[in-house]
């Protein structure tokens, strides 16, 4: 039940955190007790794409709930550092103070500005409820099994029931024991005591106070001052018997049903530190950077000396202590750290209360190095020397074994000693031809690290004669048609080549990458050859050409590629062209010819307009007739695409349909008296509303168009291009001095390019015939 520093407190040097900070002035050494391990980059996962200025550690979960200050939100991240989800704070207010239950179930915040207490459930970040709090300048939290408690206004605190929204609040102390404090009072709950509850100044005056919460009102039981000033933290130790202090002047402790003699419990460090109390009996302690001290302290309970210590690597400016954590219930340490440029990282220590054995101290380095001939004739003597650094005594004893042909897994040499410099030497008389290796190794001692080095002596019977040079030399066309046949014209030459000569041809392709053999050839009289093939596989296809060489000739190869068009495969897409109605929903159907091993196929939709992406409709395997279906609702004009991706026989294809989507258009009358015939009636004095209502579309315009009746026939009256609203709509009223006994007809219309897109298709509403009378 850690209690944080507000981000006020960093100006007055005091780390802000989910955890305990204070600030200690004065210039004690650093510990002494253990040897500071520096942490490692496996340790450290960079914080990307928030900003950790708090934090709680939800064990139940595996993950850590963090306060981001700068993006106003709350965010569960796993311990490596990702986030897995988050919630937004209201109004962008900052989550002032966090606190888990007992159980993990529930994550509470302190939300100054707005003043309310919010609970979310832990795993999901879901709000479960939302309490306005009719207090000011809201401080911090403790969660006891039935209550929320928090602190506010420097002198008082209050219990929140969850159940029923109520809040009692109650006077700290005398009431006027912080009023020095820029700050809020720190609370704590006791986990093994459900009626404890205690409290402490953020001021001067040092002042700690344990209330009994057993009864309606709390009541005090005990008060005292601790000695230090600025207090920073509270904290109880995880089965409560203990309560830990931080403040200026250094960490105090004393047992929970104990509140006297803090001046005698003192664990002395400097300047600022961080201190998070864990379930195992242990205690983390965070200083800021120095070169005299620690970054990281671990002490067990009721001890002044650290068992353990860790630095942070400095790579430029060291880094700062933003936030110190355990996982509830384990052996892990969370650490969060913010460089000067801005940059976070969060550190996770495993097992570190673990104390490392002793080391041992290192033994002395030594290097063996080897001298001898390169070559030596067979069963003649050869004398290596060597040396050994390092300061080995004298008579130091190496071992020798020689590797040959004959003996592969080694023989040994009698064993040689060293001089009073390191020099040492041996003589040996090589039994076969080949290569000898001599490995000469030292041991090691206690003081001395072991060694070994090896040198190989060329054993010769008589000089080999020197082998003929061979050239392979290559000739095919540079491209060619699946299953065609290929002719590869090539020529071996060297000393001696004649008829019959034999050859190996090889092919490499993409289903063959490794090669496979395709037939061994005889060469002609003058060594030329001619392999011929008909290549099934599309892409480069290599053919090497191997002559294995012989007594008398070397070896040699040669290669030639050619590439190799791929089969165009069949690929068709149904409804291109066809008109289609507003909202219909279509079946793309897909069908693909013959292929090699790839029977899939995408069928993609790419709406009219950029505010809509191209999208992936359905991607499977074709049926046995070769077709992929799926469906789509039309809103507009929408091109499909058909996407095979080829194989290593067919080559990738795609084609396309467009299919064109008319919108949706009706048009209302109002303003009329009554409907006869599917006439709307209008009194003369009256000017009648058309509204169209539309698909809409960003700057979308109708062409809306009247006509009446004359001389048997409906003729052109008035003609009018009106923008729609965001909503697709647009009334217009008829005004004007209007005639009786006419007819007239109206309708909306969208039309392609000149209604201010191109999303749909031309399309014409219905009529609406009215008239106007006396």
């Amino acid at each position: 039940m850690s209690q944080r520093v507000t981000r006020s407190a960093l100006a007055a040097s005091v780390l802000v955190a989910a955890s305990m900070f204070f600030v200690d002035l004065s210039t004690g050494p650093a510990s002494a007790a253990t040897t500071p391990t520096l942490l490692t980059g496996e340790q450290r996962h960079a914080v990307t794409g928030y900003h950790a200025d708090r934090m709680v550690v939800d064990g139940v979960n595996d993950r850590l709930l963090v306060a981001d200050d700068v993006a106003h939100r709350v965010l569960a991240v796993g311990y490596a550092g990702a986030v897995v989800s988050e919630v937004a704070l209201p109004d962008g207010a900052n989550a002032g103070d966090l606190e888990l239950s007992a159980d993990s179930s529930r994550l509470w915040a302190i939300v100054p500005g707005p003043n309310v207490i919010i609970s979310w459930d832990a795993a999901t970040l879901e709000e479960k409820a939302r309490y306005p709090i009719a207090a000011y300048d809201l401080g911090n939290l403790a969660v006891t099994a039935d209550k929320v408690w928090f602190t506010y206004n420097k002198n008082y605190f209050a219990s929140l029931d969850p159940a029923t929204g109520e809040v009692v609040k109650h006077t700290l102390g005398s009431g006027t024991n912080t009023s020095a404090s820029p700050r809020q009072p720190l609370i704590a709950a006791s986990p093994a005591d459900p009626d404890r509850l205690v409290l402490t100044d953020a001021d001067t005056r040092g002042d700690v106070f344990l209330y009994d919460i057993g009864a309606a009102t709390p009541a005090l039981v005990a008060t005292t001052r601790t000695g230090l000033y600025g207090h920073t933290a509270l904290e109880y130790t995880a089965d409560g018997r203990m309560i830990y202090v931080g403040g200026v002047g250094g960490a105090y402790y004393t047992w929970a049903d104990d509140l006297g003699g803090f001046q005698s419990r003192t664990i002395a460090m400097s300047r600022a530190l961080a201190v998070e109390a864990a379930a195992g009996g242990w205690l983390a302690a965070g200083l800021p950077p120095a070169g005299d001290q620690t970054d990281l302290r671990l002490f067990r309970d009721a001890e002044g000396t650290a068992a353990r210590e860790f630095d942070f690597p400095i790579t430029a400016a060291a880094p700062q202590l933003t936030g110190l954590a355990w996982e509830p219930g384990g052996d892990r340490l969370f650490a969060l750290t913010t460089e000067e440029s801005g940059a976070q990282s969060l550190w996770t220590i495993g097992t570190p209360t673990v104390i490392p054995s002793p080391s041992v101290p290192a033994a002395t380095p030594t290097a063996i190095t080897l001298a001898a001939p390169a070559t030596t004739p067979r069963g003649e003597l050869v004398s290596v020397s060597g040396t050994i650094t390092g300061g080995v005594p004298m008579g130091t004893a190496l071992t020798v074994r020689r590797t040959d042909p004959a003996s592969p897994a080694g023989v040994t040499i009698p064993s040689w000693q060293t001089n009073a410099s390191g020099g040492f030497g041996f003589m040996d008389t090589p039994p076969v031809a080949g290569t000898a290796t001599y490995t000469v190794t030292f041991a090691g001692t206690a003081t001395h690290a072991p060694s070994s080095a090896q040198i190989s002596i060329k054993v010769v019977t008589a000089p080999a004669p020197a082998l003929a040079a061979t050239a392979i030399t290559l000739k095919a066309p540079a491209t060619s048609k699946r299953n065609a046949v290929v002719a590869i014209q090539g020529r071996l030459t060297g000393s001696g080549i004649g008829a019959r000569t034999p050859v190996t041809v090889r092919r490499a392709d993409a289903e063959t990458p490794a090669g496979k053999n395709l037939q061994q050839l005889a060469t002609a009289a003058d060594g030329t050859f001619t392999a011929r093939d008909h290549p099934e596989v599309g892409g480069t296809v290599t053919y090497t050409v191997s002559y294995a060489g012989d007594a008398v000739r070397k070896p040699s190869s040669a290669k030639v590629s050619i590439v190799v068009a791929k089969s165009t495969p069949t690929l068709t897409l149904n409804r291109n062209g066809s008109v289609n109605a507003y909202n219909a929903t279509v079946t793309m159907t897909a069908r693909l010819g013959a292929t090699h091993r790839n029977r899939t196929v995408e069928i993609w939709a790419d709406p009219y307009g950029s505010d809509q992406a191209k999208r992936l409709v359905k991607k499977g395997t074709v049926n046995g007739a070769g077709d992929l279906s799926a469906t789509f609702k039309l809103t507009r004009d929408t091109t499909f695409s058909a996407v095979f991706t080829g194989d290593t026989r067919y080559a990738a294809r795609t084609v396309t349909s467009t299919l064109r989507t008319r919108v949706a258009v009706s048009t209302a009358v109002t303003k009329h008296y009554k409907v006869k015939n599917s006439y709307y009636h209008v009194r003369k004095k009256t000017h009648p509303k058309f509204t169209t209502t539309m698909t809409p579309y960003p700057g979308r315009k109708q062409r809306l168009t009247f006509e009446r009746y004359s001389g048997g026939k409906w003729v052109a009256w008035k003609t009018g291009t009106f923008k729609l609203n965001a909503a697709g709509k647009y009334t217009f009223t008829l005004t004007g001095t209007h005639k009786t006994g006419v007819k007239y007809r109206v309708r909306a219309a969208y039309l392609t390019g000149t209604s201010g897109d191109s999303a749909n298709y031309t399309t014409y509403g219905a009529w609406r015939y009215f008239t106007f009378t006396k």
